[in-house]
């Protein structure tokens, strides 16, 4: 259904770019024409299948967020390059719509507290993140380092190990840049990249189709929990 105008060896080098520098960027990877569709499906989920999909809306500090998983849905939105590289060395956890709805809060100590102050997160991930509408600072668009994400793997392992290490990054020398889109663009990146939350203006809405995949080696799961997860999604992997 997507976009075929990138091939295996562009999306290959963009991976290898996010391993190496925490995050990448392919422009134009799903046409308006195909994001109009793909919003016309997800909103309906809305509307008519809620309780066909695992979700929930809730108030998070300044934003109302509602989040579905429609990993059923995961080989309508997937271009077929993409995965062909990204299965070689990770398998899909989750697939994810997303929209956020950014509300006032007179209250600007949320701001000082995470999402919206650099971190990484204690369970890793390979994210991508399909941009269905233009996205900048206006609607919240992610702020993103650039650093090799397993520079900063022996942090997260003693986030894990001690409830006491703190999953927020004080390096002042860390740059974060807002990564700002078209309507299709894709953005790869590795939660252990630190990275912030963005606020968005009043009343402003950001949508996206957020893919989390997963490395077998990063997380404590366990393998037979993996191994079962794998094989019951492998047709959609392929």
């Amino acid at each position: 259904m997507l976009n075929k105008s990138y091939n295996i060896d562009q999306i290959y080098n963009s991976v290898k770019d996010t391993t190496n520098q925490g995050y990448s960027k392919l422009s134009n990877f799903v046409s308006n024409d195909e994001v109009n569709i793909l919003i016309g499906i997800l909103e309906n989920l809305f509307l008519e299948n809620e309780k066909k999909y695992s979700g929930r809306i809730v108030e998070i500090k300044n934003i109302n967020r509602a989040e579905f998983s429609i990993l059923k849905k995961y080989k309508d939105i997937i271009n077929k390059n993409l995965n062909s590289v990204l299965k070689t060395k990770f398998y899909l956890n989750k697939v994810w719509f997303e929209r956020k709805i950014f509300n006032i809060n007179t209250n600007e100590n949320y701001k000082s507290e995470l999402p919206y102050v650099p971190h990484i997160d204690k369970i890793r991930f390979f994210k991508a993140l399909i941009y269905l509408q233009d996205t900048s600072e206006v609607n919240g668009a992610i702020k993103l380092g650039k650093q090799k994400p397993d520079d900063f793997e022996t942090l997260r392992q003693k986030i894990i190990n001690n409830k006491n290490v703190s999953n927020i990054v004080n390096n002042k020398t860390v740059t974060y840049n807002s990564i700002n889109g078209k309507k299709g663009d894709i953005i790869l990146f590795d939660t252990n990249n630190p990275h912030l939350a963005g606020d968005g203006e009043e009343n402003k809405m950001r949508m996206t189709i957020r893919l989390d995949f997963e490395n077998i080696h990063w997380n404590n799961n366990n393998l037979f929990s993996k191994i079962k997860f794998m094989s019951k999604n492998a047709l959609k992997l392929i």
